[in-house]
Order: C-alpha cells, then structure tokens, then sequence
C-alpha cells in the first residue's frame, strides 16, 4: 500500500496531514478563529462535514484510494485491477494526482467526451504494452489482438498507470507510449505513455505512423 494513502484508523495520529491542513486554510484566510469555532461547535463542524462528502473530488479521491488498497497483480504480462472508472478529467484533478504529479498537467483533451466520460466500477485486465507491437502501424498492430481483445480507452490505460504507481512505486511507460481508442481532432489516435517524473502523458500521433517508442494497449472485449 502507498506511504501517501492515511488509513483511517491512523487518523489523528497523522501530525503531518493536519499541519498540511492549517497551512492550506492559512491560504484562503482561515486563522485561529475558524478553528476554534469549528472545535467547539458541532453544527457547524457537521455542516463542513456534509459539504466535503458532497464534494465529487472528494468521492472520486476515496475510490481511487480504495482501487490502490486493492493492489495490481500480473501474470503472463496481463495487469489485472481494480477500476474505479472516474474520468481523466477527474483523475487529472485529484489533489494527490497533482502532488505525486502522476499525470502531467494538460487540457487540450477537455473538450473531447472520452475524457469527461465515467464508467461502471469493475475488475479489469490490461496487456500493456502489447509484445512485438513497436514499429508497426496501428493497422498492423491491430492484427496483434488476440480474437477476444480489444483497445482500451485512453481513460482505462491513465488510471491503470496511476494505480500501478501509487500501489507499487513504479512508473510503467517510462519511455513509450501505447495507443488507445480514442481519437482526437481530425482523426489522429491517442496515445499514453512517457511515465516519468512530470506524470503520464496524453498525446496523439496518426495511424499510418510508427516508431520504436509507439505501442499498443490491449483489453479483453466487452460481452
């Protein structure tokens, strides 16, 4: 389990979260008196309370969190994990995203439904990146998916990549990318990949071309 995720029997223990909670309030003017009213008062700390639960960073945070507990296991070079499936978008925001920086900070893909776009919460595998998939097109990676394979989506491939990360301290794709499919303007394919120290990346490139660094991503076929 990640050093970064606090259980909730440690709660109170936790110096450092609360530290990092007063210097945040410190930020938008909460001083000594907000505290002091928010200690003694019950209502009032009630009322925080419900406001924060209602928050959807909030909810997205705690089943990212708990899709980490879980943990990632692989066999035969097929990731299998547990999904949360809460959208890029989402995924990009998470405070903890941003300050782990596990996806580099972009928007250029906010305007696009695939991005925005939720899922049911469910177990998934992922053949990433597919073996002898470099240097080739994607047509000709294409012809690599077993009969009940698909691509992944663009979502699946980022969240599975945090996850990993968060769960085992490793950075996959650190110098690749694997196509998914999704599309961009004018057709062009996105891709994933180039793990490193800023975070995952999303780009695109176009389905004619390939190189060495360029891949693809499998999934087992949805029923």
């Amino acid at each position: 389990m990640s050093k970064d995720i606090v259980r909730q029997s440690d709660f109170g223990k936790d110096l450092g979260l609360v530290h990092e909670m007063i210097v945040t309030g410190r930020k938008v003017g909460a001083g000594s008196d907000f505290y002091a009213a928010l200690a003694h008062d019950e209502g009032l700390f009630r009322r925080v309370m419900e406001m924060v639960k209602e928050d959807p960073l909030l909810v997205a945070m705690q089943a990212l969190q708990a899709a980490v507990e879980k943990g990632v296991q692989c066999e035969n070079g097929v990731y299998r994990f547990f999904d949360p499936c809460i959208s890029l978008v989402t995924l990009r925001d998470l405070s903890l995203v941003r300050q782990k920086k596990l996806v580099y900070r972009q928007d250029w893909y906010e305007p696009y439904d695939w991005a925005k776009r939720e899922d049911a919460p469910q177990e998934r595998n992922l053949r990433i990146p597919v073996e002898g998939s470099f240097n080739k097109t994607f047509p000709d990676q294409e012809k690599l998916l077993l009969p009940e394979e698909e691509v992944p989506s663009t979502r699946s491939v980022a969240t599975f990549l945090v996850i990993n990360a968060l769960a085992t301290g490793k950075r996959l794709l650190s110098d690749c990318y694997v196509r998914c499919i999704d599309k961009g303007s004018d057709g062009v394919r996105v891709c994933v990949g180039y793990f490193d120290g800023d975070g995952v990346v999303v780009a695109y490139c176009w389905d004619g071309g390939c190189g060495p660094s360029l891949g693809l991503a499998a999934a087992p076929r949805k029923s």
